[in-house]
This record gives structure tokens, sequence and C-alpha cells, in this order.
């Protein structure tokens, strides 16, 4: 159970940092480099790690489901 659990959490991560930082760097080239609007442009990436979050916890989910003990 506790090998399961590592497994669902680090594929949750992997999931997380990749939807994050691809939703981050598009963000980014698309709000332009203009940053005179700080708090919107942290707004911004707030929102694309959110958007990173959830594909981690698909990710995660899908793993759970086709897990298999080997």
């Amino acid at each position: 159970m506790m090998e399961e659990i590592k497994i669902l959490a680090i594929r949750f991560l992997r999931g997380f940092i990749a939807g994050a930082v691809g939703s981050m760097i598009t963000v980014g080239v698309f709000a332009g480099t203009n940053l005179t609007d700080f708090q919107q442009w942290i707004g911004l990436l707030g929102l694309a790690a959110i958007a990173g979050g959830i594909t981690g916890g698909l990710l995660a989910l899908d793993k759970a489901i086709r897990f298999t003990n080997e």
C-alpha cells in the first residue's frame, strides 16, 4: 500500500511540474515582456500552476486505476 502511494505521489509530482512549466512558458510568451503590471502576471502564472496541478491529478488518477502489483 505504501509503495502504491509513493508511486502515485511521484506521478502526481511529475505531471504537476510538467503541466505547470509548460503552461507557464506559454503564458509567459503570450503575456508579453512588460512587467509593469506584476500582480496580473503573477496571477496568470498562478493559474498556469493550477492547470499543472489538474494535469498531475489526472495522471495520478489514471495510474491509480491502472495500477497492478508486480
